[in-house]
């Protein structure tokens, strides 16, 4: 390779098992070879048996890492859409393409980002990324209006605690156990278990729990004639 020839990189990939990424590198090899650019092999990098929608594609990472660390000039491709698994990410790659100074070349789609077109279908890709995005927001809204007219209970479960489970969460802290420990122990997320302890210690009015959990409890429970079937009603709390 003469010092002026550019850092030519090939990408082919291939979407099943039966097909190889040969016939691709084959065609970008002598496209390469009509425009005089040397090929060097570590510079190819390809991706067999993968859909377009797979997210293991090490091949084009490979590649990515190359193109950010300025170890290539120009990336060759057959088409657009082996550069991404979506509109989004293939203008994410030219994106750091941009970034890094490097050429991107479609040879079969006369794609070519060094060109007046190549950047106006740059930009045609990046208004009909933002569309998809705009598509998806409004579909979502809808669909939690939707839901919300239906009277469908958004956002997470809510988690029911019996007052039990509560006694056995203030004993535990109150033993010196940490809070990852007990929410294993009681099958409640660390955050929930957490917020549930100092609910009781501020509905007491302590900034810790007396050594007896049960009148801990029971002074939290609204009313201080409560019965016992008041004292058993499970506590519903917002989240997980």
């Amino acid at each position: 390779m003469s010092p002026t020839s550019p850092r030519v990189a090939l990408y082919a990939r291939v979407s099943t098992a039966e097909q190889h990424s040969e016939a691709q590198i084959a065609d970008l090899t002598g496209y390469a070879g009509r425009m005089g650019w040397t090929i060097s092999p570590e510079l190819v990098f390809r991706d067999d048996g993968l859909s377009g929608l797979s997210s293991r594609r090490p091949g084009l990472d490979a590649l990515r890492v190359a193109v950010r660390e300025r170890r290539v000039d120009i990336v060759l491709a057959v088409k657009i859409d082996r550069l991404g698994r979506s509109v989004r990410g293939v203008l994410d790659f030219y994106d750091l393409a941009d970034t890094a100074g490097v050429r991107v070349v479609c040879t079969s789609q006369g794609f070519d980002t060094s060109t007046a077109s190549g950047r106006l279908l740059r930009d045609v890709l990046a208004s009909v990324a933002t569309f998809e995005r705009e598509l998806i927001v409004e579909r979502t809204h809808a669909g939690l209006r939707r839901a919300k007219a239906a009277g469908k209970r958004l956002g997470r479960p809510r988690v029911t605690v019996t007052p039990e489970t509560l006694r056995e969460i203030v004993a535990l802290r109150d033993s010196g156990r940490s809070w990852r420990e007990i929410a294993q122990h009681v099958r409640i997320k660390t955050a929930t278990v957490r917020r549930l302890y100092r609910g009781v210690s501020k509905t007491v009015g302590s900034a810790s729990p007396p050594s007896d959990p049960t009148t801990l409890l029971d002074r939290s429970l609204p009313g201080s004639g409560a019965t016992s079937s008041e004292h058993n009603r499970p506590i519903v709390t917002g989240g997980p």
